[in-house]
């Protein structure tokens, strides 16, 4: 066997060559399997050892192994071979293993990054875990990955939903109701839109949003389904034109609410008149304005028609006061016009119904009605079976008084008391079961004072009352109590007490 360094001669078992002092090669001659043992032992007294400790161990070993056989030269010489082909040995697995870990490491980072820019630019990824979220009672979460995605999608409707419920859950009804009402733009045949604005707005009572809403809602559901909210101007069954006859005009609102109307073309209120039954136009020229206002005291728009009707008739009766207020009460007068004919006659209610042939014929003036009242009169001629319109007037009397109708009939009774006329204020009169009554529920004025007006009626053993002619007039100021009577045309005359 020769030295691979000078070639010289070696015995099979020499580890250095006797003549150049080197080292002889024996790794080609290990196996594989030996030579892998030996690495995984070197890396490991490595990570115990420094270089140095590990090569001066070794150096003395060798030293021990020749006995020292050889010069301190030779010695130095073996050292310096020695020390380069055992650091080769001891660090190349370290090498590898660090290298690995290096790739291991950019690997994972790159991964990572990778991932993170999918999850944060993926739409899918971040509506998904939005959806997560909401379920999962995290609303500020769900609100912010929410957000992700609009920025991501910005015309994603399934996000805007999303947003919207989560927006319900966190009470913000405000921003629910602002967000539906966009979202109707965007898709206006969306029911559960209109469900969810609709339930705010009936617990909020903001029934006039609803009605607007509803009036221009496309889906017949819904608009089946809130029926009752909708505020629908009232139909006219007759469409306005001219007409040769007498026509019964009819008002056709949906719902159960009140139609409210006038025929002179005025805006109508709820101080106007309210549809009943057919309105009967008679002659003239009518300008029918009216609204529909349902049971949440929602109004529709003003509708109108004009109708000409040419049925030759033309009466109407003339009332002496118009409709208000009045602090100083009036007498009610109705006349007819001059070229009325007697067989004419004036019929009026005060309950609110149309008048009739059968309810009270007007004869003669009256004082006006304390609180609220609502005449209607009609003018009939019997002859020929012609009728005017109903006229409606509304009146509220009441005067600055410094006592109450009430009280007013005490006093008076007190002071027929003390003449002997009853004796008690229950009204008894001696030798008879009958009793005096006294009934105080309308006013007039006199020379600017302000007067109740008290009726004397006679109530016998069943109950029923006559009137018994004798009217007092008592100072709503300073009560003073006079007698007094009505002429015809209203006018109160006052005679001493």
């Amino acid at each position: 066997m020769k030295c691979p360094h000078c070639g010289s001669d070696m015995k099979p078992e020499q580890v250095f060559c006797e003549h150049c002092g080197k080292e002889r090669l024996l790794v080609p001659v290990f196996e594989p399997e030996i030579e892998d043992s030996v690495a995984e032992s070197m890396s490991t007294i490595v990570q115990e050892l420094s270089p140095e400790e590990t090569a001066e161990g070794q150096t003395d070993q060798l030293n021990t192994e020749e006995d020292g056989a050889r010069s301190a030269d030779e010695i130095e010489t073996i050292k310096n071979d020695y020390e380069p082909v055992e650091k080769k040995h001891s660090t190349r697995p370290l090498i590898f293993l660090v290298a690995g870990v290096l790739v291991m490491i950019v690997l994972i980072a790159v991964f990572s990054v990778t991932f993170s820019y999918y999850t944060v630019n993926s739409y899918d990824y971040q509506y998904q875990k939005a959806l997560e979220a909401y379920e999962g009672g995290r609303l500020d979460e769900a609100m912010d990955l929410a957000n992700r995605c609009l920025e991501l999608e910005s015309s994603s409707f399934e996000v805007r939903m999303l947003i919207l419920h989560i927006y319900q859950e966190m009470g913000e009804t405000d921003q629910v109701v602002e967000r539906c009402l966009a979202m109707l733009q965007l898709d206006p045949d969306n029911q559960e839109l209109y469900e969810i604005l609709f339930s705010i707005y009936i617990e909020r009572e903001d029934y006039e949003k609803l009605s607007s809403l509803l009036t221009d809602c496309p889906i017949q559901a819904i608009q089946d389904a809130y029926r009752e909210y909708a505020a629908t101007p009232p139909e006219f069954e007759s469409p306005g034109g001219i007409y040769d006859s007498v026509l019964y005009l009819k008002l056709i609102g949906v719902g159960t609410g009140e139609i409210f109307y006038t025929l002179d073309g005025e805006e109508p209120s709820r101080l106007s008149e309210r549809y009943r039954s057919p309105i009967k136009l008679v002659s003239g020229t009518y300008v029918v304005s009216a609204f529909y206002e349902n049971e949440y005291g929602v109004k529709s728009d003003v509708v109108t028609q004009t109708f000409e009707i040419e049925s030759g008739i033309s009466i109407t009766p003339e009332i002496s006061l118009e409709s208000g207020s009045y602090d100083m009460p009036m007498a009610i007068r109705v006349t007819v016009p001059d070229m009325i004919e007697e067989d004419y006659k004036i019929y009026y209610t005060t309950n609110g119904t149309d008048p009739t042939p059968d309810s009270s014929e007007y004869s003669v003036a009256f004082p006006m009605p304390l609180g609220h009242s609502e005449f209607r009169f009609l003018m009939l001629d019997e002859a020929n079976g012609l009728e005017s319109e109903v006229i409606i007037r509304t009146y509220d009397c009441n005067p600055p008084a410094n006592f109450t109708p009430e009280q007013a009939c005490d006093i008076l009774k007190q002071h027929l008391i003390a003449r002997g006329e009853i004796l008690d204020l229950d009204g008894r009169m001696n030798g008879t079961d009958e009793t005096k009554q006294y009934v105080c529920n309308s006013a007039l004025s006199a020379d600017q004072v302000a007067y109740y007006i008290i009726y004397e009626y006679i109530q016998n053993g069943s109950g029923s009352m006559i009137r018994s002619g004798n009217v007092f007039a008592f100072s709503v100021s300073d009560a003073t109590i006079f007698r007094a009577s009505i002429s015809p045309n209203g006018n109160l005359s006052l005679s001493e007490f």
